[in-house]
């Protein structure tokens, strides 16, 4: 095979992704109280058993865009530090919350803000679809799936990323993107006329591995090394306090720090074959 068609490009012009059918159903109920009312009341909630919370979780979200091993603590914590509607977006892409883990003595610049700001759509969705487009899907989406195929000698085509379909849908009302729980409605009507509907009307599912377990296990090892106080030393860009805190949380099975411990070993990886 020396061509294959790839779907790259699909989530982002017809909404695909969980947090536009989240920001859909929930923003403007988050934002109907006032910031300061709403930190205190999730500050409130904050301190009810884990348990709970996640039950309450899966309660207010749809069951289409949660998992068993939904992260209550982790929303909430998300949403205490939300103020606009980019704060709201910036919940979703990063697991910092601006300078949170940097060292107070960087600089620190978030270019993500004014890319945001340069749209002007009629809702939030559209604003994060087109934030998406221009940052995530290239330089990640298609950045992986170039080197994963380049490296097969494999040839990608994403029919998504035409022109001249991608100006077509921009215009479309925003109702044949996302309307009430459903999303990517175009495609689904396509697709009906072809294929039954189970096989496609199911909830959406990432490629994501297992970090979190195999940090206690097989990954241990990269953690402890990658995260240690000799391999933060060398930049000194991060709060040592707060890294081990995370990790030791981690590794006491207090939180679900997976994500957030991810992102740091591959900044620290990265530095150490660079630099």
């Amino acid at each position: 095979m020396k061509v294959a068609l790839s779907g790259d490009g699909g989530d982002e012009i017809f909404s695909g992704y969980n947090r536009y059918h989240i920001a859909n159903n929930y923003w403007k109920l988050i934002n109907i109280l006032p910031y300061d009312l709403r930190k205190f009341f999730l500050k409130f909630i904050k301190v009810l058993p884990l348990n709970l919370l996640n039950f309450l979780i899966k309660i207010i979200l749809s069951k289409k865009i949660t998992r068993n091993n939904s992260n209550a603590q982790n929303i909430i914590n998300k949403l205490i530090d939300t103020k606009t509607e980019y704060d709201f977006y910036n919940s979703f892409i990063s697991e910092y919350k601006n300078k949170s883990i940097v060292n107070k003595d960087i600089t620190f610049t978030d270019n993500y803000r004014d890319i945001y700001q340069s749209f002007d759509f009629k809702n939030i969705v559209e604003n994060m679809m087109a934030c998406d487009f221009v940052t995530y899907l290239s330089d990640d989406i298609l950045c992986k799936v170039d080197r994963a195929s380049m490296y097969h000698s494999l040839e990608t085509r994403a029919p998504y990323l035409d022109i001249n379909l991608i100006n077509y849908v921009i215009n479309l009302p925003f109702k044949e993107k996302i309307h009430g729980n459903e999303t990517k409605i175009i495609q689904k009507k396509l697709l009906s006329k072809y294929i039954p509907k189970k096989f496609f009307d199911r909830p959406k599912m990432g490629f994501g591995i297992p970090l979190g377990k195999w940090f206690h296990s097989e990954l241990n090892d990269l953690l402890n090394d990658s995260l240690s106080i000799e391999m933060l030393n060398k930049h000194s860009l991060f709060d040592n306090k707060k890294v081990l805190e995370l990790k030791n949380r981690h590794l006491n099975y207090e939180e679900n720090n997976e994500n957030k411990l991810w992102a740091l070993i591959q900044f620290n990886l990265w530095y150490e074959k660079n630099f």
